[in-house]
């Protein structure tokens, strides 16, 4: 992990200005995902996941999650199942790989 700790506030913020910049990001199986911002929303899509519709990451549940993440690492992501609704937590390697890409995260 990169030694700043950063709320999830701020990692909303720098998570957001890297989708504004590149947006690319790629989960742990290769596949190259795409995303924008709108509002306090991150929206993205990538491969036949979703059978290739956006799924939107929403800032609330985002900064919840990020804040439940014990040592900030990819490595405890189950942590976080009690801080977020259901449906985001299904979005939680999308989360992660989406950290990763900003280096918000190490891979």
């Amino acid at each position: 992990m990169n030694d700043e700790v950063l709320t999830g506030e701020q990692a909303w913020e720098k998570v957001c200005a890297f989708v504004q910049n590149d947006g690319r990001f790629k989960s742990a199986t290769g596949i190259v995902f795409e995303s924008r911002v709108s509002g306090n929303r991150i929206y993205y899509k990538g491969g036949a996941k979703n059978g290739g519709r956006e799924e939107d990451l929403f800032k609330d549940d985002f900064i919840s999650a990020f804040n439940a993440l014990p040592d900030k690492s990819a490595t405890n992501i189950n942590s976080i199942k009690d801080a977020v609704p259901d449906n985001f937590y299904k979005k939680r390697t999308s989360f992660i790989a989406i950290l990763q890409g900003a280096k918000v995260l190490n891979a």
